[in-house]
């Protein structure tokens, strides 16, 4: 489990402290990562974010996969 808090500017968090979580689960084998980010002042700062880890997380994956399928 890791857990921070989140600052950004303008077309992020507007400065306002935000917390992300990420808990990582053994689930045959494989890591499942779960994040939580919370405490955004308004819906569109959390669409963006979700928009954002979405795109984040997929690449992520693909490098991973890149990486340890040799």
């Amino acid at each position: 489990l890791i857990e921070i808090t989140w600052v950004t500017g303008i077309g992020g968090t507007e400065g306002l402290e935000t917390v992300v979580r990420v808990e990582m689960h053994d689930v045959d084998n494989t890591v499942l990562l779960r994040i939580t980010h919370a405490g955004f002042k308004d819906e569109k700062s959390k669409d963006i974010h979700q928009y954002a880890w979405g795109f984040i997380l997929d690449k992520l994956e693909e490098d991973l996969e890149k990486k340890y399928s040799r």
